[in-house]
């Protein structure tokens, strides 16, 4: 069950995310995450514009910050905004 879920997760921030395998190898810790979190995150992010996962570009979001396990620490430190705007959004699903 876990490999199933850890392929999931990989399907989607690769296909989806358009992720290349060499940033995912770097940053493991995205394949663990709970693949409804990704998915509102990234949704989230890519609301706002802000879905920049290339670590060379402006406005960069690290993998790392959209597994991060508290919607406080995401919102101020990857979609730098409120934690209430992010409820709202997550409502609105």
């Amino acid at each position: 069950m876990e490999r199933r879920l850890t392929l999931l997760s990989f399907e989607y921030v690769h296909n989806e995310m358009m992720i290349s395998h060499d940033i995912i190898a770097q940053m493991p810790l995205i394949l663990r995450t709970n693949l409804d979190r990704i998915k509102s995150r990234h949704l989230f992010l890519k609301a706002l514009k802000r879905d920049q996962y290339d670590p060379t570009k402006p406005l960069y979001v690290s993998l790392d910050d959209i597994a991060s396990p508290t919607d406080h620490v995401f919102c101020c430190k990857s979609a730098r905004t409120s934690i209430e705007l992010y409820d709202m959004f997550l409502r609105s699903l």
